[in-house]
């Protein structure tokens, strides 16, 4: 049975249980998060109030879900989050790690803010018979911005747009024969 906690601002929170839940909306619970923080010592967590916590948890497993493709295929193909995986019956524990990271950095940072993806290294601009030419550094792409996030997840998941996220995501061929699920390529 899904763990439910009530949120003043954001309504139901909705805890993955390992189950694959259809309506879930976050990896952890508020009362989980609270036990993890206070473990750390981080008053930040324990100042703020029951639903401010609930969209933090909420904005975090988002943020991952949209940041980040996980290896292996969804448990069910019903499930709302990317997470449980195939084969497991319980949440991977990096994956609740991250999420409770994420949502603590999500207190004073724009998780979705954009951020250039390469510099100008050359720019020419003509006005007689108008040439506008502009070469980008493409090897100089912006770091990824929460790289403890990647280091936690690295063993079950790649970096959105990263080079080994295309190549390390594979289904079996008669799990999903279509192309695309969940963000990810599958094979034919």
């Amino acid at each position: 049975m899904p763990r439910l906690f009530f949120c003043l601002n954001t309504g139901m929170i909705i805890v993955e249980t390992g189950a694959g839940l259809a309506n879930a909306n976050s990896y952890v619970s508020v009362t989980d998060a609270d036990t993890y923080f206070a473990d750390r010592a981080v008053t930040k967590w324990a100042a703020l109030s029951s639903g401010d916590k609930s969209a933090a948890l909420i904005r975090a497993t988002d943020y991952l879900d949209t940041m980040f493709v996980f290896r292996s295929v969804p448990l069910l193909d019903t499930q709302s989050l990317q997470n449980p995986r195939y084969g497991e019956t319980v949440l991977n524990p990096a994956v609740v790690k991250a999420c409770l990271e994420v949502a603590l950095i999500s207190l004073t940072n724009d998780l979705f803010e954009v951020l250039p993806q390469s510099r100008v290294t050359d720019e020419e601009v003509w006005v007689g018979k108008v040439r506008s030419k502009t070469t980008y550094d493409l090897n100089n792409r912006t770091a990824d911005r929460f790289p403890q996030i990647a280091a936690l997840l690295k063993k079950v998941a790649s970096r959105r747009g990263s080079s080994a996220s295309s190549t390390a995501m594979s289904a079996p061929r008669d799990v999903y024969p279509w192309g695309y699920m969940y963000g990810f390529p599958v094979p034919r």
